[in-house]
């Protein structure tokens, strides 16, 4: 077995590579300098079914364009809703994409650049800016509000770790798990002290798992003297799948309900689009729920990543959302009106009351759609409890893909198999779809 680390500014990607393996996938990791800032740096792992284009804070959508740090979509075709600004080296050549899904179940062979041109985008396909993005918030009692306290820190309010630093990216092999971590954290200005350190990584393609799943680990270390209390993380995407469509005129109509047919055990936000041609849909939330009691799913008409990510936890109050309790019990709470009522469940991943009972007792599907058909996902981790002076703790949430015929730990057929897997149709891909952002 050969590994590969890679080590830039902020972001670590490792490439794993094992002739011995008797699962075929075809995946690459490259990192690209950003274009208008060449202190920034972002990442590309291309995959079997997905590719992803992360920048050095974590979140997806690369590069962003500075100064500003506005991330802006990139053309697709109005029908595949393919990349049409990828350049040979599989770098961005302009706007900026984010994960894109193979459509047809079927792995997409040729170079770096070839393989993520015949995947379809879904965050970045839309009009206005990308949302994909992080905040969190927390209090140092030590060091006062320079953490934090009442106010939720953006990734561009984060400083990345300059301890990492930039080797040779180049990787051709296409075998084995992808993974992409970037360390940030928060300088305080005062004594240079650094109360929180931020890792994110990223990894799909792991042996055992679907191709059609992304997990994100969150690693929160107290690099401080001082206790921090009231670490939350909060996660908002803009899923674009109706920005394209098989008659190339986009309806942008989707659907946001709770589960996913991806993962019908998991605890997820699920978005959806279907025309004539596929079902495309993208959920997002948690699979172990053992360390995430608290944890919040809701969708929102608010379409500003600044907005929802300056006060997430008060736009979950004031949009239908739902919680997780103990084991596999949860509450919906549904606004209408301004008027709150809760429905609960002992069982979220029940068949026969699944999820929810509406309010005159009948079985039904728990709607988000609170503000129309253009909604953010976003996703409230519970406050994790207090982390003391060196200690850590995690959180781990996932996207997950439309659910296709190869199904979690699925073998994907090597590339002379390719005919036989055309005509398994994938019902579509991570659909995050975009709305004008202001």
């Amino acid at each position: 077995m050969k590994n590969r680390l890679v080590r830039i500014s902020g972001l670590t990607v490792l490439t794993i590579s094992s002739l011995a393996s008797a699962r075929v996938a075809h995946a690459q990791a490259q990192v690209y300098t950003n274009p208008t800032s060449g202190s920034r740096r972002y990442a590309l792992l291309n995959g079997d079914l997905l590719a992803l284009y992360i920048n050095d804070r974590g979140d997806m959508g690369s590069p962003i364009r500075y100064p500003g740090g506005t991330k802006s979509p990139g053309a697709v075709d109005p029908i595949t809703g393919q990349p049409l600004a990828i350049n040979n080296d599989g770098s961005v050549a302009s706007g900026s994409y984010a994960t894109l899904f193979s459509n047809n179940n079927a792995p997409t062979p040729g170079t770096l650049a070839e393989s993520v041109r015949q995947k379809s985008e879904y965050i970045t396909a839309g009009l206005g800016t990308v949302v994909e993005g992080f905040a969190v918030i927390g209090n140092d009692p030590g060091l006062r509000n320079t953490f934090g306290g009442v106010k939720w820190l953006h990734g561009e309010d984060l400083t990345v770790d300059q301890s990492q630093t930039f080797n040779d990216a180049t990787q051709t092999s296409r075998t084995g798990p992808l993974t992409a971590t970037s360390t940030l954290v928060r300088n305080t200005g005062t004594g240079n002290q650094k109360p929180l350190q931020i890792k994110q990584n990223v990894l799909f393609q792991a042996d055992g798992a679907g191709r059609n799943d992304v997990k994100i680990t969150l690693t929160f270390t107290n690099t401080s003297d001082h206790t921090l209390t009231g670490v939350r993380y909060a996660r908002a995407v803009d899923p674009n799948q109706g920005a394209f469509s098989s008659s190339g005129v986009s309806t942008a109509r989707t659907s946001q309900t709770f589960g996913t047919a991806a993962d019908p055990n998991a605890f997820a936000i699920n978005s959806r689009f279907s025309d004539t041609a596929q079902v495309r849909q993208l959920g997002f939330g948690i699979r172990d729920g053992a360390d995430a009691v608290g944890t919040t799913l809701f969708s929102t008409g608010q379409l500003s990543e600044n907005s929802i990510l300056s006060t997430p936890d008060a736009f979950a109050l004031t949009n239908n959302h739902v919680t997780l309790g103990a084991g596999k019990s949860a509450t919906f709470t549904r606004i209408n009106g301004g008027i709150a009522t809760v429905f609960t469940t002992t069982d979220y991943t029940d068949p026969i009351n699944h999820p929810f009972l509406d309010i005159n007792g009948i079985a039904t599907t728990v709607d988000f759609n609170s503000s129309g058909s253009t909604n953010d996902l976003a996703l409230l981790s519970p406050i994790l409890p207090d982390i003391l002076p060196g200690a850590s703790d995690t959180f781990t949430f996932f996207y997950f893909f439309n659910p296709h015929q190869e199904g979690p730990g699925g073998d994907v057929p090597e590339p002379g198999a390719l005919a036989l897997l055309v005509g398994c149709g994938i019902s579509g891909g991570l659909l995050l779809r975009r709305r004008s952002k202001k």
